[in-house]
């Protein structure tokens, strides 16, 4: 082994890792367990088949209609995802909002999350990070950042990553790593990082959230 410890990093993913999985959790939940994939976010939510609405070379819509677990029962639900896709200054835009019905309301507040998923490749190089008002933080960083707007750089291929998240609480950051052998024995490779916007639904019968990444070169 290249490092002691890397048994702990032995973690196995629920879902593939795709960008706009939308997540349902207790407000109970830490960063800690959604680094250590102990979330417990509920399956039909975040893994459930879609049926396709609508869809075009600018914007699609899909949706899920399911029953989510509480504890006072099943509640019906019904989930819409539409993702939109269009140019920016020096880039291009994609934008997904998710917009949910429940046939009666919730008894006790969730929380709902969008993950992102990005990987700029080189973590420990100091041209690619998080930017934060306290200076540049590195890609391999676990930790809170606050919203609605957090910005990725990769100084290398001149690239600038801006996610808005509206009314975000915060985002939850950790990084995505494997335990691979190499010539020289295990070691962690960085895979990029799980970025999580975060809202808390209430008693409503209906929410909607939205994430938009801004992807320019520079």
């Amino acid at each position: 082994m290249k490092e002691q410890g890397l048994e702990k990093y032995l973690r196995y993913d629920r879902w593939a890792r795709n960008a706009f999985r939308a997540l349902i959790f207790s407000p109970k939940r830490t960063r800690e367990e959604y680094e250590s994939l102990q979330l417990q976010e509920d399956a039909g939510f975040a893994a459930g088949e879609y049926a396709v609405k609508s869809s075009g070379p600018q914007e699609a819509e899909i949706v899920r209609e399911a029953m989510l677990p509480t504890k006072e029962g099943d509640v019906p639900f019904s989930l819409t995802k539409r993702f939109s896709f269009g140019p920016a200054p020096n880039g291009c835009e994609v934008a997904c909002e998710i917009g949910i019905k429940l046939k009666e309301p919730l008894e006790r507040a969730v929380m709902i999350g969008i993950e992102s998923v990005i990987n700029l490749l080189a973590p420990n190089d100091p041209d690619r990070f998080f930017e934060t008002a306290d200076g540049p933080r590195p890609l391999r960083m676990g930790g809170t950042l606050p919203g609605p707007i957090l910005r990725m750089e990769d100084g290398w291929q001149r690239v600038r990553i801006t996610l808005h998240a509206p009314g975000t609480q915060d985002y939850w950051i950790a990084p995505i790593e494997t335990v691979s052998e190499s010539e020289g024995g295990f070691e962690r490779v960085y895979q990029g990082s799980q970025i999580l916007a975060r809202w808390k639904m209430s008693t409503e019968k209906v929410f909607s959230a939205r994430l938009v990444w801004r992807i320019e070169s520079f």
